[in-house]
C-alpha cells in the first residue's frame, strides 16, 4: 500500500487523548514521527509520517502491545502535536551522555562539543578504569541517549553498534574539527530525528552538512511512485514520498542558517555510500539506525572492511525501546 493509499488525517483540529498519546515513548515518537490518536479493541490508530515503515511498525506493535492502523499525516502537524501532548510536563526529559575515553582523547573532546550543542549532561569515565562492555551496561541501565566510545584498533564498529541500546558516537583515531558533517538519509523518519541532533551541531561548531541520498539500482516492488519517475530523478521531484522527504530535510538545514549539500548516488547502497566516504574530506559520519539496525550493519561492515572508520568519526543514531 502506498502512502496515497493510507487514509489521511490533519491534526490542525484534532482533539487528542494525551492519555493514548503518550502510551508511545516521547523518544520513540519523535524519533518515528508517530502519534496514536484512538483506539478500539485492540487495534490503535496511529498517525505517521511515514505509514509504510514496516520496521517502524513492528516496533509501534511491540510497544503498544496492540495491532496498528496506520494513517498518514504531514510530519510539520504530527511534530507540533507532540509538542503540545508533552508541553504540560514540568521539564523535558533531558539527554544524557555517557562518555568513555581518556581525559585529553578525541572521543572525550567530540562528546563534550555534541553534548554542549544539545545542552545535555555528560558523564565521562575513566577508560584506564573501565571497559567497553561496562560503558554500555551503565549506558542502558543509566537511560543515557548517547554512548561516546574510544574505539581502539580491532574494534568492531558493527558489533558495538548492534550491541548498544543507545546512539553511539564512535571515535578511532585523531580528533578533527567537526566542519563537514555527512548524514546519509535513510528516506523516513529518523531523518528527522538525525537532523534533531546534527543541526543544533552544526550550528555550534559552524559545520556544513552534506545529505546523501542513495537509490538502489533495483527498486523495490513497493517503492512509491516508480511507475512514474525511475532512478535519481524521484529524489528530485516532490511528486513522491522519496522526493518530498529528501526535500524536506534539505528545507530543515536551509532553515536552520546551515550551509547544506545534496548528494545523490545510484547501486549497491553500502558500496555507494563507502564510496561518499572515501572521496569525502568528512568530518563526522552520521546515520540513523531502524530498530534492529540490519541496514546500518552492513554499512558499517562495508567501511571496516575499507578501514573507513579510521580517523572519520561516526555517529549512529538508534531508538531507545524500553
Amino acid at each position: 500500500m502506498t502512502r496515497a493509499q493510507h487514509s489521511r488525517l490533519s491534526l490542525r483540529d484534532f482533539a487528542l487523548d494525551k492519555a493514548l498519546c503518550r502510551r508511545l515513548p516521547r523518544g520513540l515518537a519523535t524519533y518515528y514521527l508517530a502519534l496514536p490518536v484512538a483506539i478500539e479493541d485492540n487495534t490503535i490508530s496511529v498517525v505517521m509520517a511515514h505509514p509504510d515503515d514496516r520496521r517502524a511498525l513492528g516496533v509501534l506493535r511491540s510497544v503498544l502491545h496492540a495491532s496498528i492502523a496506520p494513517i498518514y499525516g504531514s510530519a510539520e502537524e504530527i511534530r507540533s502535536a507532540l509538542d503540545a501532548v508533552w508541553r504540560d510536563e514540568e521539564t523535558r526529559d533531558s539527554q544524557l551522555v555517557l562518555c568513555l575515553g581518556s581525559a585529553a582523547g578525541s572521543g572525550t573532546k567530540m562528546a563534550g562539543i555534541l553534548a554542549e550543542s544539545l545542552s545535555a549532561q555528560v558523564t565521562f569515565l575513566d577508560a584506564n578504569l573501565n571497559n567497553i562492555e561496562t560503558a554500555l551496561t551503565v549506558a542502558r541501565e543509566g537511560k543515557y541517549n548517547l554512548t561516546a566510545l574510544e574505539v581502539a584498533d580491532g574494534q568492531s564498529i558493527a558489533r558495538l553498534a548492534r550491541d548498544s541500546s543507545t546512539s553511539l558516537l564512535l571515535v578511532q583515531g585523531n580528533h578533527t574539527p567537526m566542519k563537514k558533517i555527512l548524514l546519509v538519509l535513510r528516506g523516513h523518519s529518523p531523518d528527522d530525528s538525525a537532523l534533531n541532533w546534527l543541526i543544533p551541531l552544526g550550528q555550534t561548531v559552524e559545520a556544513s552538512i552534506t545529505l546523501l541520498a542513495v537509490m538502489p539500482s533495483i527498486l523495490p516492488a513497493y517503492a512509491h511512485g516508480a511507475e512514474k519517475l525511475q532512478g535519481l530523478a524521484m529524489l528530485l521531484s516532490n511528486d513522491n514520498e522519496a522526493g518530498d522527504h529528501v526535500l524536506d530535510c534539505v528545507r530543515r538545514v536551509r532553515d536552520a542558517g546551515l550551509e547544506g549539500f545534496l548528494k545523490l548516488r545510484q547501486g549497491i547502497l553500502e558500496a555507494e555510500i563507502a564510496d561518499e566516504v572515501a572521496g569525502g574530506d568528512y568530518d563526522l559520519i552520521a546515520i540513523a539506525a531502524e530498530a534492529h539496525g540490519e541496514f546500518v550493519q552492513q554499512v558499517l561492515l562495508e567501511l571496516e572492511s575499507r578501514k573507513l572508520h579510521e580517523g572519520r568519526p561516526i555517529l549512529v543514531l538508534k531508538p531507545r525501546i524500553p
